[in-house]
């Protein structure tokens, strides 16, 4: 295999690892409660399907699944707000929400905007950093063949 095709392939595989699941992008967001009551659990949903790993501070239970993550089991007072922690394929934000006591809807959640992406796995970092060596390296050889 020549040099050229051999690095067509390594960009092309550069290319492809933000959008792939093997390299799941971490993202953080702040919900709040401002229902006038306490409230116990948490639904929200992402815009993008394929949501994994979640997390909320203050709550025990979790569920994900698709574009919703389900928290349980929680105290979240009037006026306060937990951090929903969630993965997924890419950047990603909380599209909407409602806060539940006792398994009754007790109003909508309040998502802070704007998010946090966490960083990218650092898988996508190496094959970067190895693109741009493979790169100086075939430039600088290429430029002694001419000089020979």
């Amino acid at each position: 295999m020549n040099t050229g095709k051999l690095l067509l392939c390594f960009i092309v595989v550069l290319f492809l690892i933000p959008y792939s699941q093997v390299c799941a992008v971490p993202s953080s967001q702040a919900v709040g409660n401002d229902t006038g009551k306490t409230a116990n659990d948490l639904h929200v949903w992402s815009k993008i399907n394929g949501v994994s790993n979640c997390t909320a501070s203050g709550m025990t239970m979790h569920t994900c699944s698709g574009t919703e993550m389900y928290f349980d089991k929680g105290n979240v007072a009037n006026g306060s707000f937990v951090v929903v922690d969630w993965q997924n394929s890419q950047s990603d934000n909380l599209d909407r929400g409602f806060w539940t006591l006792d398994g009754t809807n007790i109003g909508d959640a309040h998502i802070y905007s704007p998010h946090t992406i966490k960083g990218y796995n650092n898988l996508w970092l190496i094959f970067t950093v190895i693109f741009l060596m493979l790169v100086g390296g075939y430039l600088i050889l290429r430029r002694r063949k001419k000089m020979a």
